[in-house]
């Protein structure tokens, strides 16, 4: 949908003067629940009128943070990749220099237990 279909379906289900008080908290999500968390904006005039535009930008934004980690179940983003290579990289720097006070094992005994990483995925990272 566009943002100008999401403006006219707004202005079909929610009056001008019903955006001017608070929403009855009692109605949220339920079917008499007309834009609250779905259809926020800060540029849109109508979001900046309602009573409710901090509470209804919280609920939107978990609302795109679900929708975000089911598309990053199925799609790889070049953004996450650097992050993780990163914190790899992070994670070789400290267990070589592990290495060279203890051995083998305590150094990945030790670089498991700082990174909170599991033993397959420190082996993963290694070879």
């Amino acid at each position: 949908m566009t943002k100008a279909l999401e403006r006219i379906n707004r202005a079909m289900t929610v009056k001008p003067k019903d955006l001017l008080k608070p929403f009855d908290v009692t109605k949220l999500g339920s079917k008499e629940d007309p834009c609250f968390g779905k259809l926020y904006s800060l540029t849109a005039s109508e979001c900046q009128m309602c009573g409710d535009i901090e509470l209804c930008a919280i609920k939107f934004a978990s609302k795109q943070n679900k929708v975000r980690k089911t598309i990053e179940k199925t799609t790889r983003f070049k953004d996450l990749e650097e992050v993780d290579l990163l914190k790899n990289k992070e994670i070789l720097t400290f267990y070589y220099k592990a290495t060279e006070r203890l051995t083998p094992t305590r150094a990945k005994i030790l670089t498991t237990k700082k990174f909170n990483i599991t033993k397959n995925k420190l082996t993963e990272i290694l070879y």
